[in-house]
């Protein structure tokens, strides 16, 4: 029989044992904090099998955030991962010669980032973040064994994606990327990258587990999952290519 609908926050999901978990049309996500209530209806069930329960609620959460249902399947290995990053970076790599020069350089408003600058926060930050975390987790420098996720870290990996949200950070000379040079330089720079990331996935599929370094925000993550975010990060970023290429259209 159907229950009342209740509030339940990530931190309580390990609590619920031997019930069906199907998400109702209330969800909220905070800012800054990825704090995630979803209010629930529990069905009497027969099982006691909390992975199943766990896919369930995933499954239904990442539909809400327009997953399309041929993925909701989550990542498990560097392949599959890699297999979507190439999938979304072929996005990225494609739409280059649909910029003009000006385009590219163009932004909304002072305050915003022009397509170009998302194109260099994506080449040159996975450049020297991420990727550099990798090496790290490889090589066991400054790493810590079996470090703990924050809870924005659980909730992002637990849905496989980056909550869509849009969250400002105030410019400054560490965090505003550079206008790239021009188009083709960009367009060079990314192929560089893709060829990265293919060879760095054959680096970790065997990696560690244990070896990890930490993210400000999401807490320790190994190889694998620093890898991940790389790709998690590329697929966030086209929600804001599609608003810029809207503002550009006009």
């Amino acid at each position: 029989m159907l229950g009342k609908s209740h509030p339940i926050t990530l931190r309580s999901i390990l609590r619920l044992n031997g019930k069906l978990i199907t998400l109702s049309s209330r969800q909220h996500f905070y800012p800054l904090f990825f704090s995630l209530t979803v209010h629930i209806n529990i069905v009497e069930y027969d099982t006691t099998d909390l992975t199943a329960i766990l896919l369930i609620l995933q499954q239904a959460i990442r539909s809400f955030l327009g997953v399309s249902i041929s993925d909701l399947q989550p990542m498990k290995t560097t392949q599959s991962i890699l297999s979507q990053f190439e999938k979304t970076a072929g996005i990225w790599l494609a739409s280059l010669s649909q910029y003009s020069e000006e385009q590219f350089a163009k932004k909304p408003n002072a305050d915003s980032w022009s397509i170009g600058q998302v194109y260099n926060h994506l080449v040159a930050g996975t450049r020297l973040y991420p990727l550099q975390q990798i090496v790290q987790c490889l090589e066991g420098k400054q790493t810590e064994i079996n470090g703990r996720k924050q809870l924005p870290g659980k909730v992002t990996f637990f849905l496989g994606s980056f909550p869509p949200m849009r969250i400002k950070v105030p410019p400054s000379e560490t965090y505003t990327p550079k206008q790239p040079q021009n188009i083709d330089a960009m367009k060079s720079g990314l192929e560089k990258l893709i060829k990265i990331i293919q060879e760095t996935e054959k680096k970790i599929s065997d990696a560690s587990e244990i070896s990890k370094t930490a993210h400000p925000a999401f807490g320790f993550l190994n190889a694998r999952e620093w890898f991940h975010l790389i790709e998690m990060h590329f697929r966030h970023h086209l929600r804001q290519k599609k608003r810029l290429d809207r503002f550009l259209a006009q």
